[in-house]
């Protein structure tokens, strides 16, 4: 009897998690997020909620993380975008020069996942306009991409899924999403596999004039673990309404295992096609499984190169990788982050492109100080990283985030490394000088740098990933000044 009561009981109480964790009314909704130049005037969003009022007057403050309050200023809350967001994608969906950004939204119940779909539109003067694509396959979003698939003039958007719940290590299949030209999307094609995407490159592949993918497979209990890469043979099509992906992986990348955690196409050597380079996530001792590189041979076939890189590297966590032009030398060097409590396996690390795609550790100096192994900052825990020309001197400079959970005594949740060349960089030590709002930001682990309302500045749009995924987390953006 007494255990019948405990499982009555249990019951009860998963119903209750179920319930509040899902929203019956079927409806979907639009929540304006206006120009932080301008004043914020009013942000609603139907069937979950309003803000009412102007200013930091919040009457449901389950839409946004009260983090965001800690300065008395209101920053720029995309509210409706609660629950848990991943890695975006940003492109002008409907034509009109502005940049609109694709976004997904997880939330929880007791045994998987629910994502939406969102599409954050752009008005045209920088204000996004959230709209819930409720007529668009769910999938499990970790990440996504923008490419024009079809070539027929507009944005389409790949995504990459990951695990599909609780109690699941695999992943849902990815999904493409074909543009109408407007910023209507329809459901296209499914790559039907059960891997964990953790990252997606896209670009012609194979010098066809299409775009192919590939797709970074995140170590875990899935399918092979092996990345993906996908060509597109829509040339090869009568029917051009219809796309089809060939997966060429053990032709393109013949007897190669590659599970990573991020990885990039990019013209590493300069020789006219795009090669691959990855980072992995190891377990100690050596925390990174690698840096590798594989260079294409211009058909699409790929061969891994021996990185003159030293051993220590592998001491690293290995998980975001940027591949950038960091000394104006027109190659990509390379940055990546390493996120893992142990102070002795993160920071901020280095690589120089010394030609051909020839990795080396690279001495860098911030703020005066030296870090002859590259590694910038050892002990802070930093997790995504994206660059750009933020202060439009002509050269690449970093945006850092770090875990909520584990800030940094000086760097706190995150940071910018201005770029003087000759890598050579500066901390830039108030955020808030260079975009309103930031500096009362206090979470906000996925950074995009994008211009959004066209002033030739960039901006800053913040997902915000977090082990809990129903706390009140929200994406924001923020306008540079």
């Amino acid at each position: 009897m007494k255990n019948r009561n405990h499982l009555i009981l249990f019951l009860v109480v998963l119903v209750i998690v179920i319930l509040s964790n899902n929203d019956f009314s079927g409806h979907s909704f639009r929540s304006i997020i206006t120009n932080v130049d301008r004043g914020i005037t009013s942000v609603s969003a139907n069937n979950i909620g309003n803000f009412r009022g102007t200013g930091s007057s919040i009457q449901d403050p389950h839409l946004i993380d009260t983090n965001f309050l800690s300065s008395g200023f209101l920053p720029l809350i995309i509210g409706s975008v609660t629950g848990n967001t991943n890695w975006p994608a940003v492109g002008d969906f409907n034509n009109d020069s502005w940049k609109d950004v694709f976004n997904s939204r997880w939330s929880l119940n007791i045994f998987n996942l629910q994502i939406t779909q969102l599409l954050l539109m752009n008005d045209g003067t920088g204000n996004l306009i959230v709209n819930d694509l409720t007529s668009l396959p769910a999938g499990s979003t970790f990440t996504a991409g923008v490419a024009d698939f079809d070539n027929d003039g507009d944005q389409d958007v790949f995504l990459g899924n990951g695990a599909d719940g609780v109690f699941s290590n695999c992943g849902t299949s990815d999904y493409l999403f074909l543009n109408d030209g407007n910023g209507n999307f329809q459901y296209a094609y499914n790559f039907g596999d059960s891997d964990k995407a953790s990252d997606v490159g896209i670009g012609d592949i194979n010098n066809d004039g299409w775009k192919d993918i590939i797709v970074a497979t995140s170590p875990g209990n899935c399918g092979n673990q092996n990345s993906k890469l996908y060509i597109n043979q829509l040339l090869l099509r009568y029917d051009t309404d219809v796309l089809i992906f060939q997966d060429i992986t053990t032709i393109s990348l013949p007897g190669i295992n590659l599970p990573a955690d991020s990885l990039e196409l990019e013209d590493l050597d300069l020789d006219g096609d795009l090669d691959i380079v990855s980072s992995r996530v190891g377990s100690a001792p050596n925390y990174c499984s690698g840096i590798r590189v594989f260079k294409n041979n211009g058909l699409g076939i790929f061969t891994e190169q021996i990185l003159a890189t030293p051993s220590s590297v592998s001491a690293y966590f290995c998980y975001r990788l940027e591949a950038v032009d960091l000394d104006n030398d027109n190659d990509k060097d390379l940055v990546f982050t390493n996120p893992t409590s142990n102070s002795a396996a993160n920071g901020l690390v280095f690589l120089k492109n010394v030609g051909s795609g020839i990795f080396t550790n690279q001495a860098v100096v911030v703020d005066s100080v030296n870090y002859p192994n590259s590694v910038v900052y050892s002990g802070a825990v930093t997790y995504d990283v994206d660059s750009g020309d933020v202060n439009n001197d002509g050269k690449f400079d970093l945006f850092v985030t770090i875990p909520t959970d584990t800030p940094h005594p000086i760097l706190g949740r995150k940071f910018v490394l201005l770029n003087n060349g000759n890598w050579n960089f500066n901390r830039l030590q108030n955020l808030g000088s260079m975009w309103t709002g930031l500096n009362s930001m206090v979470n906000g682990t996925i950074i995009t740098l994008v211009d959004v309302n066209n002033d030739n500045k960039l901006d800053v749009f913040l997902n915000r990933r977090s082990g809990t995924l129903n706390l009140g987390q929200a994406s924001a953006l923020f306008y540079h000044v």
